[in-house]
């Protein structure tokens, strides 16, 4: 989640687009104080946008489903262009730990720019997430079902507002700390972190179990991460 996949010059992806239509599209203007945000599955005008731009496209961002686009001038345009240089210029590098926490920054002030924040009922969802996933224990379920709410509504929410249900949000955070584990060299030949131990930091009971969650998030199984 929040995953920058693009990071560059708007001429490099020309004639492209098409496959970024599910990602979060932010240009910005290297001449004029302003950028444009473009949600999932919403049409970006790139015919207004020229090699002056810089691009930054994020595969399944957190952010409220429904919104517009959105070109911002003046407050906040600081922000964001250090953010997305930031990210071209570690894209160059290659470093894919700085790089994720480029992606959250640069949803995060994406999603400043909308006056429509997330429920708070979704918010409390993603707090308890981030402060239980470690647990193997933890359920998502058990979480939801014990809030004075329906659980369908609620689920039905999360879902909405994020496009992700919370099951899917857990293992994304999980997913998420295990890359951070792997690319730090925890898991390589000059440690003694085995997978199993990377699997219970990340709130696994079952080393195998984690192993097809991250082959399915990342297509590639945790100890062919690296290569």
């Amino acid at each position: 989640m929040n995953d920058i996949i693009f990071a560059g010059k708007y001429a490099s992806v020309r004639g492209s687009e098409g496959k970024f239509n599910r990602c979060l599209k932010v240009a910005l203007s290297t001449n004029e104080q302003q950028y444009t945000i473009a949600p999932p599955y919403s049409h970006f005008e790139y015919a207004t946008v020229g090699d002056e731009y810089l691009l930054v496209c994020i595969e399944q961002p957190i952010i409220r489903q429904g919104l517009n686009n959105a070109t911002i001038n003046g407050e906040g345009v600081a922000a964001m262009k250090f953010a997305v240089e930031q990210a071209v210029l570690y894209t160059n590098k290659n470093n894919s730990a700085v790089l994720a926490a480029l992606g959250q920054l640069i949803v995060g002030l994406a999603c400043e720019q909308y006056s429509t924040p997330l429920h708070p009922v979704v918010e409390q969802i993603k707090a308890d997430i981030q402060k239980n996933f470690t647990d193997a224990t933890y359920s998502t379920e058990i979480a939801l079902r014990k809030m004075p709410l329906n659980y369908d509504y609620v689920r039905k929410l999360f879902k909405r507002e994020t496009g992700v249900t919370p099951h899917e949000y857990l293992n994304g955070v999980r997913m998420e700390r295990a890359r951070q584990y792997l690319e730090n060299g925890i898991a390589n030949n000059y440690s003694n972190f085995t997978i199993s131990q990377i699997a219970e930091a990340c709130g696994f009971a079952e080393p195998l179990y984690f192993s097809r969650v991250f082959k399915k998030h990342f297509g590639v199984s945790p100890m062919n991460f690296k290569n």
